[in-house]
């Protein structure tokens, strides 16, 4: 069903059937039918209950659901293209909609929608998968997944030879360590089978019989910061369960079960705090390695980084010790720093920071050691600490960094001694 109002008219294109946890895709066609160019043309799409959103062409510019589309020429036509997996319930219908309009005081104002609707129908056969005995969540570098899979033959008559088969996006994950108890993987297809020589029950499985697979894979324990710009991350895993003795309906696809999950894999952050004298963007001044008595000038750089997901909200504190002098100097100078000279403590907005692109700006402080400081390093920042917030995870995220010294620790220069030496 389409609903449309001049200027604009939208129409969605969606399977009429599908097996519960098969993947699908819905094709939006948005079309500008006046003689005017549009301006600041949004679509937004409402997804039915158990959707599991996958991918997009062109992505989304917000979430899973906005698309900007910004100027529309007189007749122009475009389309949207989402793919995904749905479950629900045999017989219940899972209805999408799309909308489309311009942006009015923060809210859509809607110039035309559309509708469509898909009927889950039954398969003989299930299959559902969880990771952690979860069904959603997130995952940092390193840790271990435990996959369980759970099988079910829900139809009247007993079903021969079948096979189950788990694809898996192993981009992230660390291959040499998968521990198998049974089946076996295809590293060509990037696919774990299992057949009756592997399961024996599998060779005819029973009106209501049950059964359960299990296998492990970590996550890689590392990967190069600011060489990824991939916006989110996923690990994306699809099971499925089929036996020859389930018939294809004659002008319809076969109903084969199947079990779509992603993983989320949460930002790592990268937050370094170097010390330098020489580095040409700011030098420093002053006696190295420091004097009692006499001020020497360091550069700290600081940088940001990330693995994957885009992070908000991005915010670095530094306290310096009170023997400490924030001297300034910020390069680039449109910084956004904020000083507390009573709390002794430097913050840096960062907006906004993306994967594969890191921000860093330098800064300059002073010391000017006494007697007591004699044969000793000097700590030039206590403690540096980042908050931010995943934007695909919602995950707030904290990481912290202790004693920054005045040892030179830059790869463009030679090391130097922090050591305070008498005059």
């Amino acid at each position: 069903m389409t609903i449309a109002t001049s200027p604009l008219t939208i129409e969605i294109e969606a399977p009429r059937e599908l097996g519960s946890g098969q993947e699908l895709d819905y094709v939006v066609t948005y079309h500008n039918t006046s003689p005017k160019l549009l301006s600041g043309v949004h679509l937004k799409i409402l997804y039915p209950g158990e959707f599991t959103f996958l991918s997009a062409n062109p992505a989304p510019e917000n979430g899973q659901d906005d698309w900007l589309l910004g100027d529309l020429a007189p007749n122009q036509t475009g389309k949207i293209v989402v793919h995904g997996a749905l479950n629900g319930n045999p017989n219940e219908n899972k209805g999408i909609v799309a909308l489309v309009g311009v942006i009015q005081n923060g809210t859509l104002e809607e110039y035309a929608r559309a509708e469509q609707g898909t009927r889950i129908i039954m398969s003989p056969l299930a299959i559902n998968q969880t990771v952690n005995d979860q069904t959603s969540l997130t995952v940092l570098p390193g840790d271990n997944l435990l996959y369980r899979l759970s099988y079910k033959n829900q139809g009247q008559i007993g079903l021969r030879q079948v096979v189950i088969t788990q694809s898996i996006d192993t981009a992230f994950l660390d291959v040499s360590r998968l521990k198998l108890s049974s089946g076996a993987y295809d590293a060509s297809q990037k696919k774990i089978f299992w057949r009756a020589a592997d399961i024996p029950e599998l060779a005819e499985l029973t009106p209501g019989e049950t059964g359960e697979i299990t296998f492990t894979i970590p996550v890689l324990a590392s990967f190069t910061l600011g060489q990824n710009d991939q916006k989110t991350i996923a690990i994306r895993s699809v099971a499925t369960i089929d036996s020859p003795d389930i018939q294809t309906p004659l002008g319809q696809n076969k109903v084969i079960a199947s079990n779509v999950m992603q993983v989320k894999l949460g930002a790592l952050v990268g937050l370094t705090v170097l010390t330098s004298y020489d580095d040409e963007r700011l030098r420093g001044s002053g006696p190295v390695p420091p004097v009692v008595g006499q001020e020497t000038i360091y550069t700290l750089a600081v940088r940001l980084e990330n693995s994957s997901n885009d992070l908000t909200e991005s915010r670095v504190t530094m306290l310096l010790p009170s023997s400490v002098a924030y001297v300034g100097r910020p390069v680039p100078e449109d910084v956004a720093l904020n000083w507390n000279e009573r709390t002794h403590e430097l913050s840096w907005d960062a907006g906004t920071l993306s994967p594969g692109k890191p921000k860093q700006f330098l800064f300059q402080v002073s010391i000017t050691p006494n007697a007591s400081q004699a044969g000793r390093s000097v700590v030039l920042v206590s403690k540096a600490t980042f908050t931010g917030k995943e934007r695909f995870t919602g995950r707030a995220i904290t990481v912290a960094r202790d004693q920054i010294d005045n040892a030179i620790n830059t790869s463009f220069e030679s090391a130097k001694d922090g050591t305070v030496r008498n005059p």
